[in-house]
């Protein structure tokens, strides 16, 4: 794991969620259109956050703490 996110995790989606890759993918394109950078760097090993999607990741987790 790095940053939080799972290696592999276009590939393999998320355990015990009903959601394809496709789906997965097109969702993260579109969040990465919203955000306006890139979340991810793609590889045929998988996929690692950027650090632009690593400091987004920050700043979602210090939102959740608060909660």
């Amino acid at each position: 794991c790095s940053g939080g996110f799972p290696d592999r995790f276009f590939q393999r989606g998320r355990p015990g969620v009903d959601v394809t890759q496709l789906a997965l993918f097109n969702a993260v394109r579109r969040l990465e259109e919203v955000l306006g950078g890139r979340l991810f760097e793609r590889s045929t090993r998988g996929a690692r956050p950027t650090a632009f999607g690593a400091a987004i990741l920050l700043g979602v987790d210090a939102a959740l703490d608060s909660l």
